[in-house]
């Protein structure tokens, strides 16, 4: 069973502590003939393709159970593949994250006027009237 953790900067498959090489145009590349590739089969051997670029041969047939693409074990070749794409991606969300929460505090007054606005009675909404 393969068993996938995050501590830090170290991503610990089965145990074993590895850590991942700098994001890289040829990682970026890897990650995109992945998504690039029709479902089934060809979806799975570039994974596989993928992670054998990131690890060891060694670390990635004991982690999805097989040594050769014929034999690996899908659910975990999946797993892996997710887990490896999500570290990479991890700091890139967050600090995307990070700059839309901070324009939202900058909307935040704004909207909360709006807000006291709307919930104005009609009487005292003067001049907040529709042209027609």
């Amino acid at each position: 069973m393969l068993s996938i953790e995050k501590k830090g900067e170290h991503m610990y498959i089965n145990g074993e502590d590895y850590e991942l090489p700098k994001y890289t145009v040829k990682v970026m590349d890897g990650i995109e003939s992945v998504n690039q590739a029709p479902a089934g089969r060809a979806k799975f051997s570039a994974m596989h393709q993928f992670l054998l670029g990131i690890f060891p041969r060694e670390v990635v047939a004991e982690a999805v159970d097989g040594a050769s693409f014929d034999s690996v074990d899908l659910a975990a070749l999946a797993k892996l593949y997710t887990a490896v794409t999500a570290e990479y991606t991890r700091p890139i969300i967050e600090e995307q994250a990070a700059q839309l929460n901070a324009q939202i505090d900058a909307l935040r007054p704004t909207l909360d006027a709006l807000g006291k606005v709307q919930n104005l009675p009609k009487s005292s909404r003067q001049g907040f009237n529709m042209v027609k």
